[in-house]
């Protein structure tokens, strides 16, 4: 949940600085040249951001998968299937997600532009911060994808022998 909120967070930065490119006229004293250099920076942030993030969903459901390997070898011993074991791991990664989701996109992403903002003395006031429509799409991004990300190990991990884990 706390990956997901600093990645959001994260995001949210990164949004509000691309609407700072886009709005100011010249960007703040920046010739295009600089501002589409600026523009890569952030697409290199954000890549990176993602990639960090989807490593450490993955990481976490393969480790979730690993804990659980008893109960859910339980559970299927007692009647539940495959696709039922794999979806409950799935749930109990995706409900985290959107909670951190929402975290940082709403007070957290704020807060550390804010953070950003007093550290480097920024100007706040000509700053236009991301509309509701764009964190919301980040939120339902987040969510979908943390869904997409953790399918793969959580299918694994429910497709175990039950013989073979108790």
């Amino acid at each position: 949940m706390v990956i997901i909120a600093i990645t959001v967070s994260g995001i949210y930065v990164l949004l509000v600085l691309n609407a700072f490119l886009t709005t100011q006229p010249l960007a703040g004293g920046y010739d295009d040249a600089q501002v589409e250099l600026l523009r890569r920076v952030l697409l290199v942030w954000m890549v990176l951001l993602f990639s960090l993030a989807a490593v450490n969903g993955i990481v976490l459901t393969w480790a979730t998968v690993l804990d659980n390997r008893h109960s859910s070898a339980l559970a299927r011993a007692l009647g539940a299937t495959p696709r039922e074991v794999s979806a409950a791991l799935g749930v109990a990664q995706v409900l985290p997600a959107l909670v951190g989701a929402v975290l940082g996109a709403f007070p957290g992403g704020f807060a550390l532009f804010a953070a950003i903002n007093a550290i480097t003395g920024g100007d706040s006031d000509r700053a236009t911060l991301p509309s509701l429509w764009q964190l919301l799409a980040v939120v339902l991004a987040t969510v979908l994808v943390v869904a997409a990300l953790t399918a793969v190990p959580a299918r694994l991990g429910g497709r175990r022998p039950v013989t073979e884990t108790l």
